[in-house]
This record gives structure tokens, C-alpha cells and sequence, in this order.
């Protein structure tokens, strides 16, 4: 299947005191958004001050590539004194061939520099939004660190219909968590709690504790979506477990071990599958982390 042509779109330069305005003295942040993502996209923007030399700017991807979805970019440019003018523009480059522009005629978008408005207290209806939050664009860029890649063997205790929907309890038999950061064995107290709804969703209630090789105890709670659909349902509810449905968790860790510390401040998320007919999660475990922010209105 080949992809469609791309097309490109710049949102509104921030901090922006007013449409048409970028704050001036701090450094403007312009997002530009591409579709269809491609890990081979490469954005730049071009940009003069007052009507002087064109200068280029390249921008940052800002997270993970979809294929046939959006892919962000962020771009900073310097800051401007009251009063100047900005003028820029986009280009995509795709395997190092010119893909498209915006704006697509090749003119320029412009603002001027402002000072930037101060919100004094009163009602709330009186405060305006910064512009990047209506531009459509990702405002914080972040990253995702790979802790390890969890395998857990479980087996099923069925309460049956329930007022809250077909409850599971599946207990943990065996499992091992490899990884750079996360490691250890899951020990056999530990299971997900699971409500499963008419619609196939099952809810995640998570609750298992690794044991580490240094010897550390480390409590996972999580929740997270399972969707097996309507026909999976039907199926588990005679006893039937087929497929590997996609798994979605959200795990949080609490230890009292010194040498672990640092995962407890972690909000995590597990994306992986369950391989219905041997009841067996796969699942691998990342951390994001935040790496750029917009300035604070």
C-alpha cells in the first residue's frame, strides 16, 4: 500500500498575548503538524526578522511516529524585541526530497512581537488561554524509556455475572520481568482483578510484587483496558479463551528498598497482548519522561 501525498500545517507561534502576536522577549515556539507520519520526515523552518536574511530552523520531532496518523514537530526560534516582525514558513522533507510547504504557495506567515499581557485576578471567565492551547498541536515533547519486556503465566478463578459485569479473578502461576531497568521474578500471590463488560472491554485491576535479584520486593498496581469485543465475551463467559487481544496498563511501583527509590515516582504504561489460550500476558513496560515544555503563560 503506498502512502498518500503528505500534507503540512503550522500552528500559531507561542507565547502569543493576542492573535497575530508573539510574546516578545522569550523565544517562540511554532508547532507544525504532518500527515501522514513517516520516520523518515524531516521538518525545517525558515524564518526573517523585520524583512532581513532568511534563516532555517530545524524542528524537533515531538513523539512516537504513526504511519497513516499525524506526526508533530516543534520548532524554537529566538526571541524578538517589541514591535518586530516575524515572518516563516515550513518545508517537508521526505528521504531528502522536498515533499510539501506551508504555506503552500510559498509566501510567509507573519506576527509581531508584544509585550506580553499580564492576567490580573478576577472571574475566570476574564482569562484567556494561552494560543497554543487552541492550535491543535502537541505542546510538551517527551520521550519513552524502555524498563523491560514482562512475560506472566496465569490461571482463571470465574466469580461469574456480577452487578459491575462478568468478573475473572486471574492469579498469577509463574512469571519474569527482562529488562535495562526493571528485573525480577513475579511472585505467585499476585493477579489482575478483572471485570469484564457486556461490550468486551475488561478492566484491569493489577496487583503483583517482583522480587528483584538483589533481593528488593516491588509492589505494581495498575489498571488498563483489554478488549476481547462482543464475540470474546460470548466465548468467555462458556469457558472459551481464544485469540491475542491487545493489553493496555498503566503501571505505578512502591518499594520500601533504598536501592529502588527511583521507581516509585514512575507513572508507566505496559502495551502488550494476552495470548488467550494459554492465559499468558506479554507485555512491555515504558516510562515516559518530559522533554520540552511551552513557556508559562
Amino acid at each position: 500500500m503506498s502512502l498518500s501525498p503528505p500534507s503540512l500545517a503550522i500552528g500559531q507561534p507561542s507565547p502569543s498575548p493576542r492573535p497575530g502576536a508573539v510574546a516578545a522577549g522569550q523565544p517562540a515556539t511554532i508547532g507544525v503538524t504532518v500527515v501522514p507520519g513517516h520516520p523518515s520526515n524531516v521538518v525545517d523552518l525558515s524564518y526573517r526578522v523585520d524583512g532581513g536574511p532568511v534563516r532555517v530552523a530545524h524542528a524537533r520531532p515531538a513523539g512516537i511516529v504513526s504511519l497513516l496518523e499525524t506526526q508533530s514537530f516543534v520548532a524554537q526560534l529566538p526571541a524578538l524585541a517589541d514591535g518586530q516582525r516575524l515572518d516563516f514558513r515550513a518545508e517537508l522533507r521526505r528521504a531528502g526530497r522536498l515533499a510539501a510547504s506551508a504555506p503552500a504557495d510559498g509566501s510567509w506567515q507573519t506576527v509581531t512581537a508584544a509585550p506580553e499581557q499580564v492576567v490580573r485576578s478576577g472571574p475566570l471567565s476574564s482569562a484567556r488561554f494561552p494560543a497554543w492551547d487552541l492550535s491543535g498541536v502537541p505542546r510538551f515533547g517527551y520521550g519513552l524509556e524502555f524498563l523491560g519486556a514482562l512475560t506472566v503465566q496465569l490461571r482463571a478463578e470465574v466469580m461469574g455475572h456480577t452487578p459491575q459485569g462478568y468478573r475473572i479473578n486471574f492469579f498469577v502461576v509463574h512469571g519474569e520481568a527482562h529488562g535495562p531497568r526493571l528485573h525480577g521474578k513475579v511472585r505467585p500471590e499476585g493477579g489482575d482483578w478483572m471485570n469484564i463488560r457486556e461490550d468486551g472491554v475488561g478492566e484491569v485491576d493489577i496487583k503483583i510484587t517482583y522480587e528483584t535479584p538483589d533481593g528488593a520486593l516491588i509492589l505494581e498496581q495498575s489498571g488498563g483496558v483489554f478488549d476481547i469485543g462482543p464475540d470474546g465475551y460470548r466465548n468467555v463467559i462458556r469457558g472459551i479463551y481464544r485469540g491475542a487481544p491487545p493489553f493496555f496498563a498503566t503501571p505505578t511501583y512502591i518499594t520500601a528498598d533504598s536501592r529502588w527509590k527511583w521507581i516509585n515516582s514512575l507513572q508507566c504504561f505496559g502495551f502488550g497482548r494476552v495470548v488467550m489460550p494459554h492465559l499468558r500476558v506479554e507485555c512491555d513496560i515504558y516510562a515516559p519522561h518530559l522533554q520540552t515544555e511551552p513557556h508559562i503563560a
